[in-house]
């Protein structure tokens, strides 16, 4: 084995040691939550807060996990915890990181307020393996069995619904940071960045759904299409999936603004990485691994870097792609087109190599920074080897 095999088999144990332990405490903090949103006693809504309580479990936690782990950092950076990190990742995980629970499960509420309404938008029928909250609606309204406008005020009926459960958790997740910290010296600037981190993956959000539109109009002729699905990346994934809770937990732990500032380029880069993986996954993932719809993005006419790539450095495949891409049907001969594009026309060879450039990149300045030497340190980079090379 290299040496290099050795520091990355090193890094992976102390990224799962302290996933493993953060997402046992993180499981037993949702669970109590989701069971006072299933006891809700109006009895029209208790069926919806089931439904919110149900997406808000079974989740990989990974943003919250990541708050853990900023405030694992911070600490470190403080020096008041490393060496009972040193002592033993998961005796440290359970004792000095508990008080960042809280602030990790308010994210993963969050997140699951954000995922009801991208589900709307995008028009998903699966979500973390089980139907979207409104389809759960539609069912419930017997929807499929309607016919035309009467079957069309159904599910818009029950699209409703889901952008309200959506909206509760959004704000229901400012309510527990305010209730859990209200003793903290550090929830005003906990409080700040949690709204920001909302508010950038509104705006990456916002320009994710007119994009498209806007590109067909004379207007938008001149958009330079791969710049602005980076940016995309940037405010949408790479703010509230990796940067953004990294952030937080650091700001929670003490950290001065400066101090988990430093973090941000090489967490915004592993952050875009994430998410070039996740279009990669969307197109070339079996549907067992990924627990959505594999093909999604087709018929939603995603543009991602995938796509960006077709359009502007391989534009003699572009027409032979829009003839399948925004199919609305994704039957197995659509995406196995889709798929041969992507690999012809050398898209899918350039998003592998983006996202490893940034992989590596990201790496390199962990390995800079004076407070990611110890075992958090560690942990934090076998995270971002972990993203390179998740398969969901």
């Amino acid at each position: 084995m290299t040496a290099f095999e050795n520091e990355s088999e090193r890094r992976a144990a102390a990224f799962q040691e302290f996933y493993g332990e953060g997402k046992k405490r993180l499981e037993k903090e949702a669970s109590s939550y989701n069971e006072a949103l299933s006891d809700e006693k109006q009895p029209v809504l208790k069926g919806y807060f089931a439904d919110m309580a149900d997406l808000n479990s079974d989740g990989k936690m990974l943003r919250g996990m990541l708050v853990q782990l900023g405030y694992a950092l911070a600490k470190e950076a403080a020096g008041g915890s490393g060496a009972a990190y040193e002592k033993g990742m998961a005796a440290a995980a359970s004792q000095e990181a508990s008080e960042s629970d809280a602030l990790a499960l308010a994210f993963e509420v969050m997140q699951t307020g954000i995922l009801m309404h991208d589900d709307i938008i995008d028009e998903a029928d699966e979500r973390r393996g089980k139907a979207t909250v409104h389809r759960r609606a539609a069912k419930r309204y017997g929807a499929e069995e309607a016919d035309g406008h009467a079957r069309q005020k159904l599910l818009r009926a029950a699209d409703s619904a889901a952008i309200c459960a959506g909206d509760y958790c959004m704000l229901d997740a400012n309510r527990l940071i305010v209730e859990r910290y209200s003793e903290n010296a550090n929830l005003p600037r906990v409080l700040s960045y949690f709204d920001k981190v909302i508010l950038d993956t509104i705006r990456g959000e916002l320009l994710d759904v007119v994009l498209p539109t806007e590109r067909e109009l004379e207007s938008g002729k001149d958009l330079k299409l791969g710049e602005c699905v980076e940016e995309i990346y940037f405010l949408k994934t790479a703010g509230y999936s990796v940067a953004g809770p990294l952030h937080l937990g650091m700001l929670l732990g003490g950290a001065p603004e400066e101090t988990a500032a430093m973090l941000d380029a090489a967490a915004y880069e592993v952050g875009v990485a994430y998410q070039i993986k996740d279009d990669i996954l969307g197109i070339f993932a079996d549907a067992e691994y990924v627990g959505k719809d594999v093909g999604a993005d087709i018929a939603e006419k995603k543009l991602t870097i995938l796509y960006s790539y077709v359009a502007e450095a391989a534009p003699s495949y572009l027409a032979e792609l829009d003839s399948v891409y925004g199919s609305k049907e994704v039957t197995p001969e659509v995406l196995g087109e889709v798929r041969r594009i992507f690999k012809e026309s050398g898209a899918l060879e350039n998003a592998e190599r983006r996202a490893e450039e940034l992989s590596a990149s990201a790496l390199l300045k962990l390995e800079a920074l004076p407070f990611a030497k110890g075992a958090a340190g560690e942990a934090l980079k076998g995270f971002v080897e972990y993203a390179a090379g998740r398969k969901r």
